[in-house]
């Protein structure tokens, strides 16, 4: 595992995810040995913008899970995956951040941030009755590493649409750094990357698009088209590009449509529906 998939803002993003299970993973009584200092410390982490002490508490967790090999072991498993699907994401994230003139420095962060909201099922080749039909994804390099195996993936994109206004799901520091187009965009790229029989460029009107859906939505995650065009706009415009004409806005829906992360809302023209949990089963 390379050190960046080590880094404080990884194993927050890890953790988190793994937090809502750690009560089962753990024994009661180990739960109530190291819980509230697990969750105590979590929370600095959270909540610290200091790079020192992010490095010290990120450690002090690695540390204090080390006692438990279970929750080690997933912890590691998670790392991995999330450290693959970053190295995955970086190429084309960085070529839109350049086509919308967004600064370099978010790219990573942003590929960070949005893997808050990816859970991979992974499957060891031992238990996995046909190994042929997972995906494969090989840490460390052309030559060497760990092969991850994965049976599912789901996008959790209610979390993706919370992500930027709670500190709780990806962290103060790591908030500051984001790019949200750019988190969106990488929630894309994965469903692109992984759903079978699809043969799609990724454009920076789909991320937009995208971004202004999820930020039009209401508390049911609906929003009709005359907001998305106007929240759209105003993101496009935040970065310094120039406005969609409705024509183009529509057109965009549609292909996220096709994709199956959104869907129209029945009875109510010109209306939409963000899913709440995409799952790609690998078959």
């Amino acid at each position: 595992m390379t050190a960046n998939s080590m880094s404080p803002n990884n194993v927050l993003v890890a953790l988190s995810r793994m937090e809502p299970d750690l009560p089962d993973l753990l024994s009661l009584e180990d739960w109530q040995a190291d819980g509230d200092t697990f969750s105590a410390q979590l929370e600095m982490l959270r909540q610290s913008t200091d790079p020192d002490e992010q490095l010290a508490i990120s450690q002090s967790l690695i540390d204090l899970l080390t006692d438990y090999p279970v929750v080690n072991d997933r912890l590691q498993t998670e790392l991995h995956a999330q450290a693959m699907f970053e190295r995955m994401l970086t190429t084309r994230m960085s070529a839109l951040a350049e086509t919308m003139g967004i600064e370099s420095d978010a790219v990573e962060p942003s590929i960070t941030a949005a893997m808050r909201a990816v859970h991979a099922d992974v499957v060891e080749p031992s238990r996995s009755t046909d190994p042929s039909r997972l995906i494969t994804i090989k840490a460390g390099g052309r030559d060497g590493g760990e092969v991850i195996k994965l049976s599912n993936l789901t996008l959790d994109l209610a979390t993706m649409a919370s992500l930027l206004a709670n500190t709780t799901l990806i962290g103060a520091s790591l908030l500051h750094q984001t790019n949200p187009i750019l988190i969106a965009a990488s929630i894309l790229s994965l469903i692109v990357s992984f759903r079978e029989g699809l043969s799609v460029e990724l454009s920076e009107q789909d991320a937009t698009v995208f971004w202004g859906l999820v930020k039009a939505c209401d508390w049911d995650q609906i929003a009709d088209e005359a907001a998305i065009i106007s929240w759209t706009n105003y993101e496009r415009e935040r970065v310094g590009m120039p406005p969609l004409h409705d024509y183009y806005v529509k057109r965009t829906l549609e292909k996220l449509e096709d994709l199956k992360c959104i869907r129209p809302v029945k009875g109510r023209p010109d209306t939409w529906r963000l899913v709440d949990r995409y799952v790609i089963r690998i078959r």
